[in-house]
């Protein structure tokens, strides 16, 4: 059962999945879109509550933090600022199954 995950920012439509129980740290790859730039800072929201967003780091090609929640489906975004000024985002779909359902893995 792994407690990281991690999706490169260039693709699309990413769904992850966990448990109800569960605080997994997500990593967005930046490496494919930074060209020559590097990241200078990250910040992470969610579009509704019920999602919990927690320590949250980036180094100058990758950004994380740790997510949980209770059951439902949340979009996520990760936006970094990059050493030139420009900012850019990325977003993936976060489903937390509902562990009364007897849905406790946490896969990707």
């Amino acid at each position: 059962m792994s407690h990281q995950r991690e999706v490169r920012a260039t693709q699309p439509n990413a769904l992850f999945e966990q448990g109800e129980n569960a605080a997994i740290t997500y990593t967005v790859n930046w490496i494919g879109r930074l060209g020559s730039n590097t990241i200078s800072s990250s910040t992470w929201t969610r579009e509704n509550s019920g999602s919990m967003v927690a320590n949250e780091a980036n180094t100058t090609q990758k950004a994380s933090a740790r997510l949980s929640g209770s059951a439902g489906i949340y979009l996520l975004t990760n936006k970094v600022v990059l050493d030139n000024g420009d900012t850019m985002e990325y977003q993936f779909k976060l489903r937390v199954n509902d562990n009364d359902l007897g849905i406790t893995t946490d896969y990707r």
